[in-house]
């Protein structure tokens, strides 16, 4: 009996322990959608010249549109932990909306009303994509050099406004606070200190950490003077006590929709943009999970589609050098047929997905399917052969590049399929190691998030990429906390008055929390464009990609203006034109070297 006791009493101390975890976890999580969320509100009620009601209703809306796509996408989506936000694309939109029509002397309010038409439009369009299948067609343009473009551009255009913010610096106040700079440096320098050197029980909470330090700092600053009271609406004491405790957020606040020529090509093309930030937001975190959690998420372990990405868990493609170092591919992971391109059944290594410039032979020819270690391609093997590169990339869904697999023995299987970020196998109609339901249920669900979006008049919504730094900081990849987080945000949206003192979070101190995430995604990016082996080919697209996308991010926004307006949103958005530019590169030259081959 005293042994079944002790038992009991252990079970029970490891159960509190877990919902301590989750708890922290929850409340991170729930630190990170909040930071990620009150900027763009306080910004966009700042050029509309809101009242502190009409920000806190904005601030309501916005918060609880988070939660609500947030979880949509968590339980129903892509079911990975990944946080939704203000999509940037949408928020440029509406602020150049905004500042034309204000400019020109116009209502605001119209501008506006076309915003709600747009993104309603917009979510049309994704369910169309969706229902006809064309988002099967649009996965072949994400290899691991698309991807790494996408998040190394993501991170130099976040660092510029997360730096600004740490530095104090604004349209209202150009100049550097240097109270407020040493404070978010601080931060900064906690985190990073508590991620990398911190107790293992507390790496996993450097951001909730680095906040509430810098918070407690920053107030003791700015009530003895030395820095600007960093809050936003919080500095208006007497406004926020007139906010009544609860509140539900209001519908179609801005009016009802409108829709207009222009708005609506605007919205067409931000559909896409926003398929693109789905699917490459999905694929490295699915990667991360699997890292952290083996077998956590669809990515690795594959959905049950014929794509090629039947990833399951455990089986090792040591890519000719045995288990053991590092080259993960799942149980099943010989790639299917895809579009009847020929890739055989259990053929050529590990999953990879035939097309006409990757077909994988017949069964075992040289993938050793079955033999030995499950999928373990040897050193001679025909495999996949692609852009006629030395080595068969043949790719597994969610495999990590083993260190033994050498481009330089014909059989690197794995090199191509470890991408990070879950770019997956580049020999394939799918370049991404992501499940076709997995893809299409995402995708379904930002399309509902947009209708949500319109519904409460906020900015449109999408799957941040950046959590992908996020997560591995934290190490935050149970769903659980997430979705805890999700429903708090939520119920924290109906208190008005609530919502105004969290809005009040120094913005010095969450741009510092938010930039050392940064580093994180930076790392995604460079591992998944070195995934695979460089050649002049991948340097000359993947160069000429970072230049032009990370050259437009410095002109002047007057630089545009003799563009039509909806020229403006796409092109001044260095993000969008050189993951375009890299992923249009990569098709027309792997097409015409194909064409030349055939020849």
């Amino acid at each position: 009996m005293l042994k079944r006791k002790g038992s009991g009493a252990s079970l029970n101390r490891v159960e509190k322990s877990v919902w301590m975890q989750e708890g922290l976890g929850a409340v991170q999580w729930m630190v990170f959608l909040l930071a990620n969320s009150i900027a763009v509100p306080i910004v966009l009620s700042g050029m509309l010249h809101s009242t502190v009601e009409e920000t806190v209703g904005l601030m309501q809306r916005t918060l609880l549109v988070v939660g609500v796509t947030t979880f949509l996408q968590v339980r129903f989506g892509h079911r990975l932990p990944i946080a939704d936000g203000p999509a940037g694309i949408w928020t440029a939109v509406v602020f150049l909306v905004v500042e034309t029509t204000v400019r020109q002397g116009a209502a605001a309010g119209e501008a506006l009303r076309l915003f709600e038409g747009g993104m309603l439009t917009a979510g049309l369009v994704l369910l169309g994509l969706n229902v006809t299948g064309l988002i099967r067609r649009m996965l072949a343009l994400f290899s691991s050099a698309v991807t790494g473009t996408y998040m190394l551009l993501l991170g130099v255009q976040l660092s510029s406004i997360f730096l600004k913010g740490m530095l104090g610096v604004s349209a209202a106040s150009p100049g550097i606070d240097v109270s407020a700079s040493g404070v978010s440096i601080g931060v900064f320098a906690v985190i990073l200190v508590l991620s990398m050197r911190g107790a293992s029980w507390l790496r996993g909470y450097s951001v909730i950490v680095g906040i509430a330090v810098g918070w407690v700092a920053y107030t003791l600053l700015a009530g003895s003077g030395r820095a600007e009271g960093g809050g936003g609406i919080g500095a208006d004491a007497v406004a926020m006590a007139e906010l009544p405790l609860f509140e539900l957020p209001q519908l179609f606040a801005w009016g009802w929709p409108a829709w207009n020529a222009g708005m609506t090509a605007t919205a067409v093309l931000i559909a896409f943009v926003l398929v693109s930030n789905t699917i490459a937001s999905a694929a490295a975190v699915g990667r991360l999970v699997d890292e952290l959690e083996p077998g956590g998420s669809e990515v690795g372990r594959g959905d049950g589609t014929s794509d090629g990405v039947k990833a399951g868990a455990g089986t090792d493609a040591g890519a000719g050098v045995g288990r053991g170092d590092g080259a993960r591919a799942g149980a099943g992971s010989a790639g299917a047929e895809v579009d009847g391109d020929g890739a055989g059944a259990g053929s050529a290594g590990a999953g990879a997905v035939g097309d006409a410039s990757a077909r994988a032979g017949a069964v075992g020819t040289g993938a050793g399917v079955g033999g030995g270690d499950g999928a373990r391609a040897g050193a001679g093997s025909a495999g996949a052969e692609v852009d006629g590169d030395v080595s068969t990339r043949a790719g597994a869904g969610g495999a990590d590049a083993g260190a033994g697999a050498e481009a330089g023995l014909g059989a690197s299987a794995g090199v191509s399929a470890g991408a990070v970020g879950g770019t997956g196998a580049r020999a394939g109609v799918s370049a991404l190691p992501l499940g076709e339901r997995l893809v299409a249920r995402s995708i379904l669900a930002s399309g509902v998030n947009q209708w949500i979006s319109a519904l409460f008049s906020t900015t449109g919504m999408v799957s941040m990429a950046s959590t992908a730094g996020f997560v591995r900081l934290t190490r935050a990849a149970a769903l659980r906390p997430l979705l805890v987080a999700c429903v708090l945000l939520a119920l924290l949206a109906c208190f008005p008055l609530w919502t105004g003192y969290l809005g009040a979070i120094p913005g010095p101190v969450a741009s510092a929390a938010i930039m050392a995430t940064l580093i994180q995604l930076l790392g995604v990016g460079l591992q998944s464009i070195a995934a695979e082996s460089f050649d002049q080919r991948r340097v000359t697209i993947i160069g000429v990609s970072l230049l032009f996308g990370g050259g437009l991010m410095f002109l002047p926004a007057e630089s545009l203006q003799a563009l039509p307006s909806n020229l403006q949103y796409v092109l001044g958005n260095g993000l969008i034109v050189g993951t375009a530019l890299c992923a249009v590169l990569e098709r027309v030259w792997r097409l015409r070297r194909e064409g030349d081959r055939g020849a």
